[in-house]
């Protein structure tokens, strides 16, 4: 993926961001009454609109 796209989903090396630091997580909620993740609304990793938090509001 092209830095210049990839960078609207990440933070990039020379900006300070708690994932470069290894002080944030990531986690996925677990219903354990029916077995099932919630839905988290894209794919693990998922690079499109959908996942840009500029376009939060329009989904």
């Amino acid at each position: 993926m092209e830095p210049n796209i990839k960078f609207n989903y990440v933070a990039t090396p020379w900006d300070i961001s708690l994932h470069n630091y290894g002080a944030a997580v990531d986690v996925t909620i677990k219903d354990m009454s029916k077995n099932e993740l919630l839905d988290m609304g894209t794919i693990i990793d998922h690079f499109g609109q959908i996942a840009a938090p500029l376009h939060e509001m329009r989904f």
